[in-house]
């Protein structure tokens, strides 16, 4: 089966709908479809997929697709360019396992160098928007979001700082050039640290 730490942004997706379920004043009645729809994709395995889930995964994607509007789902991956590599060494550079937060600096640069990458070439760069908004979202962690992240189990993508820093290590350290860098990716902290 896939791990929820490789589908940290299905999980960050889910908790975002079930907060939005909540606060949105208007129709929610597709709410829970859609949850269900891509807690369904989240479980799939990644390799041997069966009919019957292949079918499911249809009716899954057809759910999904319709609530957010959108043509398909996509896979997304960083290019490899000037701005991109810089923004994982930015990235990189966070201070590992601290219950301190986070150092804002580089990630007010990252979110820059992924935004000048996007204006380049915006249709290689659909994902990069995600890959922003967490690093901004990241930006107003404080630090008992980033070390609470931390107790919340291996993956840490049951509470959002803890999505965004997975998801965030994951996107970084796909793209080659990033992941030949030296620094390791951001890990939670523990608590008692």
């Amino acid at each position: 089966m896939s791990s929820a730490a490789q589908n940290t942004a299905l999980a960050l997706a889910v908790l975002d709908l079930e907060h939005g379920e909540t606060a949105d004043t208007g129709n929610r009645s597709q709410y829970p479809a859609v949850i269900a729809a891509i807690e369904d994709i989240e479980r799939l395995p990644i390799t041997g997929v069966s009919a019957a889930q292949s079918a499911q995964f249809t009716a899954d994607e057809a759910t999904v697709t319709a609530f957010f509007d959108v043509p398909s789902l996509v896979s997304c991956m960083p290019v490899e360019d000037t701005d991109t590599d810089q923004a994982a060494t930015e990235w990189l550079s966070e201070p590992d396992n601290t219950s301190s937060g986070v150092v804002i600096g580089p990630l007010v640069a990252a979110a820059n160098d992924l935004q000048e990458a996007e204006r380049a070439d915006p249709s290689a760069t659909g994902c990069y928007p995600a890959a922003i908004d967490d690093l901004q979202g990241l930006e107003s962690a404080s630090p008992a979001d980033i070390a609470g992240s931390a107790a919340s189990g291996d993956n840490h993508a049951d509470t959002p700082s803890g999505a965004e820093i997975a998801y965030l290590n994951v996107f970084f350290t796909s793209n080659e050039s990033a992941s030949s860098q030296t620094a390791e990716p951001l890990t939670e902290p523990c608590p008692s640290c």
